[in-house]
């Protein structure tokens, strides 16, 4: 006859099983989506620096223009 106190304590092991896998998937999950947000975080600042750098550079040179116009 099976002994339903072991049944109870296999189910409790599998159960725990499960959850420490499901918190180490969570895990796994979590870093990959941090280190995405870096490398997104990271592009944007790539791309405001070059799009700073290119509105300076049409302002001297519209500066440059104005003052050779003065010339």
């Amino acid at each position: 006859m099976i002994n339903w106190e072991i049944v109870g304590v296999i189910i409790e092991i599998i159960g725990t099983i499960t959850i420490i896998v499901t918190l180490i998937y969570i895990l796994i999950q979590i870093r990959q989506n941090s280190n995405l947000i870096q490398r997104t975080i990271q592009s944007i600042r790539t791309q405001n620096q070059q799009s700073i750098n290119e509105n300076f550079n049409r302002w001297r040179e519209m500066v440059l223009a104005s003052n050779n116009a003065k010339i």
